[in-house]
């Protein structure tokens, strides 16, 4: 799935190359769309949020209601693993919100959030919700802060500083033990989510330009990023070496891979 200006599309798997013009598309949002999150309980269901500061969830028509969720750009959403109807923003304007859908869908627009978390002085640039406890969430902010939260309660249980420069994603691995983080200083970490312990750091990918990183189930990591010329990479990386395989995928403009 990718954002291209204000519409989203849905893209067959096998699908390389340009979208065709005539493509099918939802016509989402009245500014650049920053990221999309797929339902974990329903493939027909995804939410967006825009620089027009909306998230959507579902099938959207233009007079479709919203969640109305910042008072900035909203720049990341995601599903609670544990709740369908629960989803979280997080936003330029410094708060990560935590939204309750009702079960039927949006009725009408949505603007009280049932939790808003306010820790970060700058504003939150990712988020992550812990795979295996109820109500626990991750978010990095501008500051170069990680926060993990109780949402049940607002309250932040563990701060964790120590990142050089802007983080610019985590990822938590299968049990939800550590997590992983990309930085601009184009350095790879693994956390220890109950200490805050830095417990292995290596080298990402060697461009400039915004780099990502996930668990995958066996405990190895995957990266996207960008080589020195602005060729797009991707790879596989062992949490002892942090390095397997490397591949290039093309040349692009684009400022971010999105896995």
């Amino acid at each position: 799935m990718e954002s291209v200006f204000l519409t989203l599309f849905i893209l067959e798997k096998d699908l390389v190359g340009r979208i065709e013009k005539d493509y099918p598309c939802v016509d989402a949002h009245r500014a650049p769309c920053l990221e999309v999150a797929w339902s974990p309980f329903n493939d027909n269901v995804i939410a967006s949020c825009s620089e027009d500061t909306t998230c959507k969830v579902g099938r959207i028509e233009k007079d479709y209601p919203c969640v109305d969720a910042h008072r900035a750009p909203c720049l990341e959403v995601a599903w609670s693993p544990f709740n369908d109807n629960v989803i979280a923003s997080c936003s330029e304007d410094t708060t990560c919100k935590v939204w309750l859908i009702p079960p039927n869908g949006l009725i009408r627009t949505l603007s009280e959030p049932a939790v808003e978390l306010c820790g970060h002085q700058k504003r939150v640039n990712t988020l992550a919700w812990h795979p295996t406890a109820n109500n626990i969430l991750l978010t990095a902010g501008g500051e170069n802060k990680l926060l993990i939260w109780n949402v049940g309660t607002g309250d932040a249980l563990l701060e964790i500083s120590g990142h050089p420069d802007m983080i610019w994603s985590v990822s938590f691995n299968y049990d939800g033990s550590r997590f992983v983080t990309t930085c601009k200083d184009k350095k790879i970490r693994v956390i220890d989510s109950h200490t805050g312990e830095v417990l292995r750091q290596g080298n990402g990918h060697e461009g400039v330009k915004p780099q990502r990183a996930i668990f995958l189930k066996d405990g190895r990591i995957f990266t996207t990023g960008f080589t020195k010329r602005s060729e797009r990479l991707y790879a596989l990386r062992t949490q002892v070496c942090f390095f397997l395989n490397e591949r290039k995928i093309d040349k692009s403009k684009s400022p971010k891979i999105k896995i």
